[in-house]
């Protein structure tokens, strides 16, 4: 390091703040931030981007299941739903409740099920035990029509009115 001339007033100064340099702390040029400052702003606008990026992708949350209240009645009855999204029948009645999917053509397209397989085979006609729920998704739009039974030792009188999905 070059020893300082005697009476040489001139302190070194920070070139963004002002301040004079401190002892063992490198004085930033205006150089070193024309660098930094573009790359920094990069990685800013590339996080930024990243992140939105994964909310475009698929609903999360609450967005991506869609429920379906038995208790009564069913509630809703008849809605729309996305393709991916999970449309869920709960039953929060003390007994059990039957479901039934009226017509097939959708199923060719499942991406999930829970409680409609039995012995490793779909099946149409599910049981839903008090406070459960089944579910199904769907890879590609359809349209389903469903029946509950809400006392199955009683199909005739317990029969609710027919739900009906589309998913878009």
């Amino acid at each position: 390091m070059p020893a300082r001339i005697p009476g040489d007033h001139r302190a070194r100064r920070d070139v963004l703040t002002g301040e004079a340099a401190v002892a063992g702390r490198p004085v930033e040029n205006e150089t070193t931030h024309r660098r930094v400052l573009p790359l920094l702003a990069l990685a800013g606008w590339l996080t930024a981007g990243l992140t939105a990026c994964q909310s475009w992708g698929e609903p999360q949350g609450a967005d991506r299941v869609r429920h379906i209240h038995i208790q009564s009645r069913l509630a809703p009855l008849s809605f729309y739903a996305g393709v991916g999204e999970e449309i869920r029948w709960h039953n929060h009645s003390a007994r059990p409740v039957q479901l039934s999917i009226l017509d097939a053509r959708g199923l060719a397209h499942l991406s999930c099920n829970k409680g409609f397989r039995r012995l490793g085979q779909f099946t149409e006609l599910v049981t839903i035990a008090p406070d459960q729920h089944v579910s199904l998704c769907f890879s590609q739009p359809a349209s389903l029509r469903y029946n509950v039974w809400l006392d199955p030792e009683d199909r005739r009188h317990s029969m609710t009115r027919t739900g009906y999905i589309r998913i878009d």
